[in-house]
């Protein structure tokens, strides 16, 4: 008894949609621990990354004096440090906030190294860079004035597995030492003059606070990232304007004089190699104007400045994470919505739509959390809706593929196609767990049954009786077919017809009309049975007559036997009282043709106006405890 509830259960919409979306969130989850969905969700980024960035460039702080093949070939390379400190020399004149050096110093080029050094150690908003390395005897150090001095960061930047640059570094330590970024660098010198220094955060004191920002430490799997390494003080990089490339002058131009003071005053100078010969070219998630995703390292830096600018100055620019916790019930959410709505839009297209639809809802959710400052996982929550309502696709399918064959085994041989179609249609209020669903209604049963069939069959042998039988039961079944009857079942050699069934009626005009296709249907047997008889005749074999008993009234249609083998048929009072009205008195002289048709009172009453009759009185059936006014049909009203 248990074990039945049990099943019965599980068999319900709402537990199996949440079983099935356990299993696909089990799955997703698996496939996602063991970094099998990373790339797909750092691609979602990117989308969302393009998608929500500005586009308005870096213009108003930067400007990068770009060293050029051409400036290769002018400039004896590497550049002496004599033309370095001209060209420090000239900018200095013109008042820029800091000026970084993306060049690497550790080794004098003479001649003008000591005019470099002097003018280095006198200007402490010039930036030299240095390579960090685990390895110490690897490591490139900076100018050798610089070292110690808080004039140094290092220029490292962290490349993801696909190749594209998604973090920025800011802080590295090797245990002993500790060093600052190059871009951070940059940063702290423009936001001197809004005297917003790095401070720790009130809250906790170990995340780091830049003006109006605290900038959250990067975690190995946060947003999209499984186990990353997350070594330093990592933040998530957002390239915000990066479409827009960082204007730029070459170094001869600058040496030339071709710089106005408003290019360099109030602005951060990078100088670095921008030559195709010098292989410095990092991927960034943005498209820039020109279509490339690529920029060089110098403007990376630049990007990255740019951003820690704008964190300090407002808030909410630095992305966060949602904890795993939050993770999984946002993946196990969309799973379950996607089985939970799939299963109650029952039809493909409209599962098709709502697939689709599921699909933007979240693409646009996650952009406007993204907007405000979440990266909120994309694809787990994609794939969930994706298999969730996929699966539950094939299931309806498969289902809906047993259910059409089980209603058309049950009616398309017994109802005219258009019945059949229609049911079909309207399926939703004949199926439930694979049976038809019991209904109540009124409908119009028909008996018929072969007055002399023992005599004939005695005459004849067994091939040729059934095909004699064949050619009577045929033109039986066309007749209720062409009534808007079902055929119900074949009985030897007794037919069952339905009329009212197996689509519900909603008025008394639709019950009428039953009753009178039956009543219609009865007659007209009886005319194509003189035509048989005819035939019969003619090749010596007896007449036979007709049987013919009709009621109206209510009964219970629905499916008997195993999900295996099931018929349609109807039970009720109204199935025993046609059935018994076809078979009283067989002596009952059948007036006007082959063919007795006996009807009850409730039938008559909706024909009597289009056929003739006569009562044959009120009788009690047998098996019947009240009586039943019986009528006998003699024909249809001119």
């Amino acid at each position: 008894m248990h074990g039945n509830k049990i099943v019965q259960l599980l068999r319900t919409t709402y537990v199996g949609s949440v079983l099935l979306a356990i299993l696909i969130f089990i799955v997703i989850v698996g496939v996602r621990k063991m970094g099998g969905l990373q790339t797909l969700e750092l691609g979602a980024y990117d989308l969302l990354v393009n998608i929500n960035s500005s586009a308005k460039g870096n213009e108003s702080r930067f400007l990068i004096i770009r060293i050029t093949e051409d400036d290769l070939q002018r400039q004896k390379w590497p550049m002496t440090d004599a033309s370095l400190t001209e060209l420090l020399e000239i900018l200095i004149q013109y008042d820029p906030v800091a000026i970084g050096i993306d060049i690497y110093r550790d080794i004098p080029v003479p001649p003008g190294t000591e005019q470099l050094h002097s003018l280095l150690s006198s200007h402490s908003n010039i930036i030299a860079v240095m390579k960090f390395s685990n390895d110490v005897e690897s490591r490139i150090k900076p100018p050798s004035i610089l070292e110690n001095t808080d004039q140094v960061g290092f220029n490292d930047i962290i490349v993801d597995a696909d190749g594209i640059v998604r973090r920025a570094l800011l802080f590295l330590d090797d245990g002993v030492d500790f060093w600052t970024s190059f871009a951070l660098q940059l940063a702290l010198r423009y936001l001197e003059a809004y005297e917003i220094a790095p401070e720790p955060d009130e809250n906790n004191p170990a995340y780091l606070k830049l003006g109006a920002s605290t900038l959250i430490p990067f975690e190995p799997n946060d947003g999209g990232y499984i186990n990353a390494d997350a070594r330093g003080y990592q933040i998530l990089a957002n390239f915000e304007g990066a479409a827009t490339p960082i204007p730029s002058i070459s170094l001869t131009t600058a040496l030339q004089g071709g710089m106005s003071p408003d290019m360099v005053s109030g602005k951060i100078i990078l100088i670095g190699v921008m030559a195709v010969s010098v292989k410095d070219l990092f991927y960034i998630p943005i498209k820039q104007s020109t279509g490339s995703q690529q920029i060089h390292g110098v403007a990376v830096h630049g990007h990255l400045a740019n951003q820690l600018i704008e964190m300090a100055l407002t808030e909410s620019r630095l992305l966060k994470s949602i904890s795993d916790r939050y993770e999984y019930v946002w993946f196990f959410f969309w799973s379950l919505l996607g089985t939970l709505l799939a299963f109650s839009a029952r039809t493909l297209k409209w599962l098709l739509a709502l697939e689709i639809s599921g699909l933007i809802i979240l693409i646009i959710t996650c952009q406007a959390m993204f907007l405000l400052g979440w990266w909120i996982p994309l694809v787990p929550a994609a794939l969930g809706w994706f298999f969730s309502t996929a699966i539950v696709s094939s299931y309806i399918m498969t289902r809906e593929k047993a259910d059409r064959v089980m209603l058309m085994q049950m009616f398309s041989k017994h109802v005219s196609k258009d019945i059949a179609e229609h049911i079909w249609r309207e399926r939703e209020q004949f199926i439930e767990d694979g049976r038809i669903k019991p209904q109540e209604l009124i409908a119009t049963v028909l008996f018929t049954d072969i007055r002399g069939f023992t005599t004939i069959s005695e005459k004849m042998d067994p091939a040729s009786l059934i095909n004699w039988l064949n050619v009577y039961m045929e033109t039986v079944t066309n007749i209720v077919l062409n009534h808007d009857g079902v055929v119900d079942k074949y009985i030897g050699d007794a037919v069952m017809a339905l009329f009212g069934v197996p689509l519900p009626r909603g008025s008394d005009e639709h019950i009428r009309m039953d009753a009178v296709n039956a009543v219609d249907a009865a007659w007209t047997m009886s005319e194509e049975l003189k035509k048989l008889n005819e035939k019969w005749r003619r090749r010596n074999i007896g007449p036979v007559g007709m049987r013919v008993g009709i009621f109206t009234g209510p009964l219970v249609a629905g499916s008997l036997g195993s999900l295996e083998r099931m018929d349609y048929t109807v039970i009720g009072d109204t199935v025993n009282i046609a059935s018994r009205l076809e078979s009283f008195d067989k002596n009952i002289d059948v007036v006007g043709g082959d063919c007795r048709i006996l009807v009850g009172d409730t039938t008559l009453e909706y024909v009597a106006d289009l056929f003739r009759s006569e009562s044959i009185g009120e009788v009690k059936l047998k098996g019947k405890t009240e009586s039943v006014k019986i009528h006998q049909i003699l024909g249809r009203k001119s």
